[in-house]
């Protein structure tokens, strides 16, 4: 009886190590096909294919060059145009003391929807009655960014940003959405397609640049992953 206790219990011992061991065994065959196994992440590719900062067919006034000076004008005081499809666009004049002739302009707000070269009146302002001054509009060049998905992976144009600097100044502006210049209806950029944002001008709060500024660089940047390309002007 005590022989046949002593065997069932060596071979209960003998049974236990031996699942053991295979419990083992199975463990770091399951570790190493885990190790072994590959998940592919989503690998987002998004590229440029232009950043361009040019002229439009309207924006925003650059500049003002006075054409007639006019008469009966007011020093300091602040005018604007008429006779234009642009809205919004307002300056400050210095006359000549005598005549009340406009010597020169400061613009205050740029405005927007001006075209360039245009010739327009500044009656606004002329509160003795005199001769009409006149004044031809140089606009500000415009931005327009082009990407285009290059990879295999749906990217939410949401989650795309972008970064433009200047190499000359060593100057990072600050990054905003590819969505806060796009006004199209795709919430995600698919495999192969090609978008363009609205062309818009630069603002200090939202890009780090002031309008009149020329930025050289643009960086892409979206998950992992990032673009760099050269702005073009033409």
């Amino acid at each position: 009886m005590a022989g046949s206790s002593v065997a069932t219990m060596i071979v209960g011992t003998v049974f236990i190590m031996l699942f053991g061991m295979a419990t083992v065994s199975m463990i770091e065959s399951i570790d190493e096909s885990v190790r072994n196994s590959k998940y592919e992440l989503p690998d987002p590719e998004v590229d440029f294919v232009s950043v361009t900062d040019k002229e439009e067919s309207t924006g925003p006034v650059q500049d003002l060059t006075i054409s007639t000076p006019g008469t009966g004008y007011t020093e300091g005081d602040t005018c604007s145009v008429s006779g234009s499809s642009g809205t919004n666009l307002e300056f400050t004049i210095s006359v000549d003391g005598g005549t009340g002739a406009v010597t020169s302009v400061s613009i205050t707000n740029s405005g927007s929807g001006y075209s360039d070269g245009e010739v327009l009146d500044l009656a606004s302002c002329d509160t003795a009655g005199g001769e009409d001054a006149q004044v031809t509009l140089d606009i500000h060049d415009k931005i327009t960014i082009t990407i285009v998905n290059s990879g295999s992976d749906t990217v939410e144009l949401a989650h795309i940003l972008i970064t433009i600097s200047d190499t000359a100044t060593n100057t990072q502006g600050n990054p905003f959405s590819f969505t806060d210049h796009y006004s199209g209806g795709n919430l995600y950029l698919f495999p192969g397609e090609q978008i363009s944002t609205d062309s818009f001008t630069l603002d200090s709060t939202n890009h780090g640049f002031a309008i009149e500024d020329d930025p050289d660089r643009a960086f892409l940047a979206i998950f992992d992953y990032n673009s760099a390309i050269s702005v073009t002007d033409s």
